[in-house]
């Protein structure tokens, strides 16, 4: 049993059971599945980290835990996420969606994915920051080559377990292989921590376009 550090779990209490399920007095805002002891204690949200201008942080406490899984019910189903790719996706979509000039959106991306639409351009499709921010201009945007399809990311992220019991592997039109989980997270989330997993929900992190 691991022991997790003070810091990392919100304020609740989390009963010594073998799965552990704890909600947090917002109905389901944030509901984590453990195999883990700790004490009850506050927690920063780690959808409000700092990305507006680096990478996340190599000592993020999520990345901490290799064994961690972010979930979320969209409209393609249950998504499940390594953190790193979840807050990464999160910060994307959120800024395509909220910004209206190109400038608003350099300043809202991940420095890493500031980097990787400055190496998508070319130099006669780069735009001025005071330009009206438009994703159709984004490559691979519009054809779902990017930012990183969940869907997809779950073949590589989940245990080969998850994939054989619960998941259909489909193929899409354009973009390859993705999955589809066939189970809900209750169902799943007892394997997972079987298997060694955490897996916590944050519904303010956006794992796909809206």
């Amino acid at each position: 049993m691991i022991r997790v550090p003070n810091y990392l779990m919100p304020r609740f209490s989390i009963f010594p059971t073998f799965v552990k399920r704890a909600v947090t007095p917002a109905l389901l805002d944030r509901s984590i599945y453990v195999s883990i002891s700790c004490d009850p204690t506050t927690t920063k949200d780690r959808a409000n980290m700092p990305n507006s201008k680096s990478n996340i942080p190599s000592d993020h406490p999520a990345l901490a835990f290799t064994h961690v899984l972010y979930w979320q019910n969209s409209r393609s189903g249950l998504l499940l996420a390594k953190p790193e790719t979840a807050l990464q996706v999160s910060a994307i979509h959120k800024a395509i969606e909220s910004s209206k000039t190109w400038g608003q959106f350099r300043k809202a991306l991940p420095a890493d994915a500031l980097l990787e639409v400055e190496e998508m351009m070319s130099e006669e499709d780069a735009c001025a920051d005071t330009d009206p921010f438009d994703s159709d201009q984004l490559p691979g945007f519009s054809d779902g080559d990017w930012p990183t399809w969940i869907c997809q990311s779950m073949l590589d992220e989940l245990p080969p377990e998850i994939i054989a019991e619960f998941g259909e592997v489909q193929d899409s039109t354009l973009n390859g292989p993705f999955l589809r989980l066939n189970a809900s997270i209750d169902v799943i989330a007892p394997r997972l921590v079987s298997l060694g997993w955490t897996v916590e929900c944050y519904n303010d992190l956006q794992f796909e376009a809206s």
